[in-house]
């Protein structure tokens, strides 16, 4: 039975986990940890398995195991935050923190019955509570996911991971499956940080920039009627593209399937004769352009760009031949002002980490069937990163054994192994992902030698072309020519009034703020608590008014996506602070710089918001509606 004061802790300070558990009933035939009697009197943990008693705690003395255990671990110092996995009856966490006193604590128990025996026999009061960040409990196997989730999205500090030896050898195989998802979550984490750093404010500087070509090019989804039910071909610039050259070549003359190009692709492609039908891009990056400058350059650009709304704008401004648009979800601004004219909304891309998974929507978005995967090695066959054809100063065309050696070994599509790295190894997760999502549509590798993708069989291009592709031409000549424009402009018109209306009013408040700022900057130096008070309480107000404001809602927030993830963290430790002194302090510390990043967003793109009024009266005039 679980103590009283147990019971009182969760549901005060951990509330969700007490929702969890407080229903538990275990079943007795299926108990696998018990509670007994250590021999100096302290209570122990034991699981027994095939007949052996295997001990989670010393059967002797688990205090001063515990104590032992937490001597020898090296170079917690460095760190702010230490992660438990394996709670047991706690002994090593609280040994833990009686060394280190200024160090957060999360605690990961993937036995929900030894928790409980926890609960019925110990206090969490011995527990250093203050400094406890979350408990996590898994009660199914299913919840460990969403779980380390939650962990990692709260998480701005340096973790120290600590497993405790009993759980990784009784339970070791949870323990394996454990550190996998772990460590592909925290690396998923640390990714999208750092995605969002590089490129929060060039979505919003592109998108602005773009939009005169968002307005006056046709969108992809125009012409979805030409490709519903037809088969088409994402060409990426895996080795093994070069072996397909020549069907490639023929698939395009016979027009018997819409190539795709995604990529550096585009440049093999264009080196060895074959055209396609389309290439795709999305990279909000400056550094896109590279990939199209051989293109440009030789003036063989004459060939329809799909590109979404958020790209780079040097592509945009670069490409000589036909553009078609596709709105991507980080383009806010876009997505808050256009309508069709018919008063749907424009379809909606998902960002993703390569054109190739955005292209994989927006096939399966556009009806095409089956989708053909060509050149998507995600791995280093014979050695090379890239097909023939494709050539960068900073890329070597083979590989050498140092980079090797730091590759992984994965199922290749017909049962062998290939070297891939982690980055490619994930992408194959991710279109694994994507796939799965996929219904009724088939999806088909060709990449000779590539990494097995799940839900994408492997079939040589050939017996594609024999056996799946149609005798006669499907693809439509001159597929891109431009349709009508499609957006409705006065509703355009109403919606830039409204954000040039928001602007005025988020300008005057984010001044307001910095003033109080400063202000309450000078009272926390002279510890005045009642004028503290009534100047939180008065910021309070006027921060809820602005992140109510449409301006920072469609352009100035989603330029700060990290501040604000950071920031988010903390809230809860600046909302409750008792103290007015120390919460002015925090305040002033954890809004003070973003308020002022804030005034420097609105700077940095006045410019390009202002010149959109002419942008939009030219469209209105062209479309018939101004």
């Amino acid at each position: 039975m679980i103590l009283i004061e147990n019971q009182e802790i969760l549901r005060e300070q951990f509330p969700l986990l007490w929702d969890a558990i407080k229903n538990y009933q275990p079943d007795a035939k299926d108990q696998s940890v018990t509670l007994e009697e250590g021999k100096n009197g302290w209570p122990t943990l034991v699981v027994e398995q095939e007949g052996k008693k295997n001990y989670l705690h010393s059967k002797y003395d688990p205090v001063q195991e515990a104590e032992r255990f937490v001597a020898q671990l090296e170079g917690v110092e460095e760190y702010q935050h230490v992660f438990f996995y394996g709670v047991g009856l706690g002994y090593h966490v609280e040994a833990f923190a009686q060394k280190y006193p200024n160090l957060k604590i999360t605690l990961y128990e993937p036995n929900i019955e030894a928790f409980i025996h926890l609960l019925a026999t110990r206090s969490l009061k011995k527990l250093p509570l203050k400094r406890l960040n979350q408990i996590y409990v898994e009660t199914s196997p299913a919840v460990l996911d969403i779980l380390l989730k939650d962990f990692t999205d709260f998480l701005d500090d340096k973790v120290f991971f600590v497993s405790l030896p009993s759980y990784e050898r009784v339970f070791s195989e949870h323990f394996k499956g454990f550190s996998q998802v772990f460590r592909e979550i925290l690396f998923n984490k640390k990714t999208s940080l750092n995605v969002n750093y590089g490129f929060e404010k060039r979505w919003t500087v592109n998108s602005l920039t773009n939009f005169n070509d968002i307005l006056f090019s046709p969108g992809i989804f125009e012409k979805k009627p030409l490709f519903s039910g037809r088969p088409a071909i994402i060409a990426a610039a895996g080795p093994s593209l070069s072996e397909d050259f020549d069907q490639l070549r023929y698939i395009k003359e016979k027009g018997l399937a819409y190539i795709f190009a995604v990529g550096s692709a585009i440049n093999a492609l264009v080196n060895n004769g074959i055209e396609p039908d389309a290439v795709c891009a999305h990279d909000p990056s400056p550094l896109c352009i590279k990939v199209f400058e051989g293109v440009i350059d030789q003036s063989k650009d004459n060939f329809p760009l799909i590109f979404g709304s958020s790209i780079g704008y040097e592509v945009v401004q670069q490409y000589r031949g036909p553009k078609l648009n596709m709105i991507i979800n980080q383009d806010t601004f876009s997505q808050y002002c256009l309508r069709h004219k018919d008063g749907s909304s424009p379809e909606i891309m998902h960002d993703a980490p390569t054109i190739a998974l955005v292209t994989l929507e927006l096939l399966f978005k556009l009806g095409c069937n089956p989708i053909i995967l060509a050149g998507q090695n995600l791995s280093y066959k014979n050695l090379r990163p890239y097909a023939d054809g494709i050539h960068y100063e900073h890329v070597p065309e083979v590989v050498d054994d140092a980079f090797i050696k730091k590759c992984i070994l994965v199922d290749d599509v017909n049962g062998g192994k290939v070297y891939t790295t982690k980055i490619f190894d994930n992408m194959r997760r991710q279109m694994e992902a994507y796939i799965k999502c996929f219904q009724g549509i088939e999806i088909i590798n060709t990449t000779k030698g590539g990494a097995r993708i799940e839900g994408a069989p492997f079939e040589p291009i050939d017996q594609v072309i024999a056996n799946r592709l149609p005798k006669q031409r499907v693809v439509e000549k001159d597929w891109y020519k431009a349709s009508d424009l499609s957006y409705d402009s006065e509703y355009l018109f109403i919606k830039y009034r409204k954000l040039q209306a928001a602007r005025k009013d988020a300008q005057k408040q984010l001044a307001n703020l910095q003033e109080q700022l400063r202000v309450m900057e000078r009272l926390v130096k002279q510890a005045n608590e009642n004028q503290l008070l009534q100047k939180i309480e008065k910021f309070d107000k006027e921060l809820k008014q602005l992140l109510k404001n449409d301006y920072y809602l469609v352009l100035i927030k989603p330029m700060e996506r990290t501040g604000l993830e950071l920031l988010a963290k903390k809230i809860n430790d600046i909302k409750f602070e008792g103290d007015p002194v120390r919460k002015g302090r925090k305040i002033v510390k954890n809004f003070g710089d973003l308020i002022s990043r804030f005034q420097n967003d609105v700077s940095a793109i006045d410019d390009l918001f202002i010149s959109l009024e002419k942008v939009i009266a030219e469209y209105a005039g062209s479309s018939g509606q101004g």
